[in-house]
């Protein structure tokens, strides 16, 4: 009977660290720069890496209008640059109008040859691409800074990491006047980040350090970070020069047969802002 049991729990065991199917993450976080009964609610996605998760992407996307967002936000890696496009563009079709929608590339799209092209179709379906610039926009009576960095393709341009990093620490100007909102695909640069004063940056990129063992281990491995990274997919906050602010790194929303996700499935994040 206990060896029974013992097998039980090992096929419970097996299928929740395998379970695949997208959940929904949710964290808050509070503001001064916002009225006090005022909420701001964005959907971040990152790392779909054009992949479907149902015909026509339908389940997906309802459960993306399902969270009722004021703003959506794809921190790259939205489109893959080995496979078609086309689970990409099937997605932004069946969530456009729901909000604004922001993106800014992650290194497999500035890695493909014709990285305008996906850009200009972004855009025919109203996603407001930032590379490397800032839009202010009123969202739900509040006006909010909403920026963007585009991520590099070093071999692609030919440069090191430090001389990138240089050559953008000067690329953005704090405004204290109003709540503002960094979409940048890589979470190890908050170093960079703390130039410029966001009050929350949104990233992916890690795909949840693929291997996760809950409360002892917060993912394996991540592309930039190496072994146990320190920014593997959660909220974080950072002191910075004059002042603390949140990082939301997503876990991904691709499944990868050849990068195996362990106690670690596919996610949406939620972010309330809430005014304080």
């Amino acid at each position: 009977m206990k060896k029974k049991w013992m097998f039980v729990l090992l096929i419970i065991l097996f299928i929740w660290a395998f379970y695949s199917r997208m959940v929904v993450t949710r964290y808050t976080v509070y503001t001064e720069k916002l009225r006090w009964n005022q909420t701001l609610r964005i959907v971040l996605l990152a790392d779909l890496h054009s992949r479907y998760y149902a015909e026509g992407q339908d389940k997906l996307a309802r459960l993306i209008r399902d969270q009722d967002p004021d703003l959506i936000a794809l921190s790259g890696d939205i489109v893959d640059d080995r496979i078609s496009t086309q689970g990409a563009y099937s997605l932004i079709k069946r969530i456009e109008g729901c909000a604004p929608i922001f993106f800014v590339t992650g290194n497999h799209e500035c890695c493909r040859n014709d990285l305008e092209k996906i850009k200009d179709e972004l855009e025919y379906y109203s996603v407001k691409v930032l590379d490397d610039g800032q839009v202010i926009t009123t969202i739900s009576g509040e006006k909010i800074r909403i920026a963007g960095l585009e991520d590099p393709c070093m071999r692609k341009c030919n440069v090191t990491k430090r001389k990138w990093i240089r050559s953008k620490k000067d690329l953005f100007h704090k405004q204290e006047d109003m709540y503002s909102i960094l979409l940048s695909h890589r979470p190890e640069l908050f170093y960079l980040y703390d130039r410029w004063e966001f009050d929350l940056v949104l990233c992916g990129h890690t795909h949840g350090g693929l291997i996760r063992i809950p409360g002892i281990l917060n993912g394996l491995w991540a592309v930039d970070q190496g072994y146990f990274p320190k920014y593997a997919g959660g909220l974080y906050v950072h002191n910075g020069k004059t002042r603390s602010y949140a990082q939301v790194v997503s876990r991904g929303c691709s499944v990868n047969p050849n990068s195996p996700r362990v106690f670690n499935p596919p996610e949406i994040v939620v972010i309330d802002i809430k005014g304080k």
